[in-house]
């Protein structure tokens, strides 16, 4: 078992439950943007503060905007479905490898 990379063991994250938290994320960037933009909404200039905060949330928001992109896309990608499948036979084909080069 300690011949195993790590990776077989702990497995890998799902892509729909990275997707909900990219979603959550998103979400809360925009909130985060509507509440400094509400602040100027009656006329006054944003602070210097409030501005780089701004450009920062939507730097933010277009990065995770991009990965859940990524994400759509490996979501339909095929070669992650049949990778999903053939994850037992990786790991069986892993340990038998690694007990036969321990003999």
């Amino acid at each position: 078992m300690s011949v195993m990379p790590l990776n077989l063991i702990k497995g890998t994250r799902s892509v729909s439950y990275e997707r909900l938290e990219n979603t959550e994320d998103i979400d809360e960037v925009e909130h985060q943007i509507e509440n400094l933009k509400s602040k100027c909404k009656d006329g006054r200039p944003l602070s210097s503060k409030d501005r780089r905060n701004l450009q920062e949330l939507e730097g933010k928001l277009q990065v995770l905007r991009r990965r859940g992109r990524h994400l759509d896309i490996a979501e339909r990608n095929c070669c992650s479905k049949v990778g999903i499948a053939l994850r037992p036979v990786k790991v069986s084909l892993h340990y038998e490898i690694g007990s036969c080069s321990q003999m």
